[in-house]
């Protein structure tokens, strides 16, 4: 029986290691030495990840009656993966530089394009960089790992070490941790100089940085006298809050690229990057604007027996890293199987991500690999429990109305909770006191068609400028 909402203790403790870590990020500011990257910038996710996880999993325990076992969690892995193996450069990129070499012989390589591995753009922008590295005469460089190590001197290593030990002690985690921590540092630290350094302009397109490699690339913009120009992999902005957009998303951004409102978030503690970069926001097409209405459809919940409904769980993984989101995985099961007893066979999407809780299959379980915005538009009303993600915002986005069942995991920005609010039909649900709150789905009754105002103000980009454009205005912001 669950004693406690833990979740709520979670948060507190997230909080709490976020500004030790940061604590640390900036004393290693003012004691490296002016060569040394910032190696706490570099593993910022990597030590969120472990130290946030561990605090979750005991706070699991402290508070429940629970005793089930999960693997060791273990400082540089994912499930025991290593994270340097976890994401390949795309396919399509690698054709893509293909064709390009093709016609490389047309000029000479003057300046380059350092371009990371799974960037988050349509085939027609992946099309446009390569046009504005030929006619502008960039050389494309797909980044060898081996190119992007640290730069660490021996002093700074040992002051990070120290500080990171007493993080360890203060959460009462083992010291033998200390290796595995050892052991990242010396996989990705350079034993020779950045064979890049020094060049007359660059420009680095990155995905996110809670990918290490992308961090490492980040990292170089300086010794390449470049802009870093960071792909926004979520369909929108401003929507989510949480600590990680810190270090992930912002951190060393000169500019971000994103869909939606391009109107820089001011007034949201976690759209300020942890070095305080002052990125611009630029404006794009929304690559899904096919699938997107104007509207929401009408919908009477008195007749749900006879309505097409989609329900898309969540993933939970049992680890965190913003604490609110750790929910122990048979208690999101016990939520779906009382979902099943109100709502019958309705069929389920779930994540194409590789998920590692079991699969209800006392729902009508579709492929993982159908292209969830293509078939919405088959539903008469979506289920979902979890909005602080990528999906939330794609199926928000279409005319299908939405009803969301609140188990309080969320960090969404207090004004786009406004919108979100104008967007779905919410419930908000007990899950640790018997789901307390369904009830409340009596009390929904005919809604009529409305305009989809979240849609209008987070996934449509009113701009007539192209990727090819917004290149131009980097490259001469890097020639001032």
């Amino acid at each position: 029986m669950i004693k406690k909402n833990y979740l709520i203790k979670n948060r507190k403790d997230s909080e709490i290691i976020f500004n030790d870590i940061l604590k640390i990020y900036k004393k290693i500011e003012k004691v490296k030495k002016q060569s040394d990257d910032n190696i706490v910038g570099i593993l910022f996710h990597e030590l969120m990840y472990f130290f946030v996880s561990i605090r979750c999993r005991r706070n699991l325990k402290i508070f429940t009656d629970i005793s089930s076992n999960y693997p060791v969690i273990k400082f540089g892995k994912r499930n025991g993966i290593d994270i340097f193996k976890l994401k390949q450069s795309s396919f399509l990129v690698k054709k893509l530089l293909k064709f390009y070499s093709l016609f490389s012989y047309f000029f000479k390589k003057k300046k380059k394009l350092f371009l990371s591995k799974s960037i988050s753009l349509s085939f027609k922008n992946k099309i446009l960089i390569i046009l504005f590295c030929l006619i502008n005469k960039y050389e494309i460089v797909l980044v060898n790992f081996e190119d992007i190590k640290m730069n660490l001197s021996q002093n700074t290593e040992s002051y990070f070490l120290k500080e990171i030990k007493k993080l360890l002690l203060k959460n009462k985690i083992n010291l033998k941790n200390l290796d595995d921590i050892k052991k990242l540092i010396k996989k990705i630290k350079a034993k020779k100089e950045f064979k890049f350094e020094n060049l007359d302009e660059s420009i680095i397109i990155s995905g996110t940085l809670g990918d290490i490699q992308n961090r490492l690339l980040a990292k170089k913009k300086k010794k390449l006298n470049s802009k870093l120009l960071l792909i926004n992999h979520i369909p929108t902005y401003g929507v989510v809050s949480y600590k990680s957009l810190k270090y992930d998303e912002f951190y060393l951004c000169d500019y971000f690229l994103t869909s939606g409102k391009k109107e820089k978030i001011l007034n949201d503690e976690n759209y300020v990057s942890i070095d305080d970069s002052n990125y611009k926001i630029i404006p794009i097409e929304n690559k899904n604007s096919i699938h997107l209405s104007n509207y929401i459809k009408k919908i009477n919940f008195k007749e749900l027996n006879k309505m097409r409904i989609l329900y898309i769980p969540h993933r939970v993984l049992n680890v965190s890293l913003n604490g609110v989101d750790y929910l122990y995985k048979e208690k999101y099961e016990a939520w779906q199987n009382f979902l099943y007893s109100k709502f019958g066979k309705i069929d389920a999407k779930y994540p194409y991500k590789k998920i590692n809780y079991n699969i209800n299959n006392k729902f009508n379980v579709l492929d993982t690999n159908l292209k969830l915005l293509k078939i919405c538009k088959n539903y008469d009303l979506i289920i979902i429990d979890y909005i602080s993600s990528a999906t939330f915002s794609e199926v928000a986005g279409t005319c299908v109305p939405i009803l969301y069942f609140n188990l309080n995991r969320d960090n969404i920005n207090k004004d786009a909770y406004k919108l979100i609010k104008n967007r779905v039909n919410e419930i908000k649900i007990n899950i640790f006191d018997e789901f307390k709150g369904f009830d409340k789905i009596n009390e929904l009754k005919t809604y009529g068609k409305r305009r989809n105002k979240f849609k209008t103000t987070y996934l449509d980009t009113l701009t007539n400028k192209s990727l090819y454009h917004h290149l131009k205005n980097i490259e001469k912001a890097i020639k001032k």
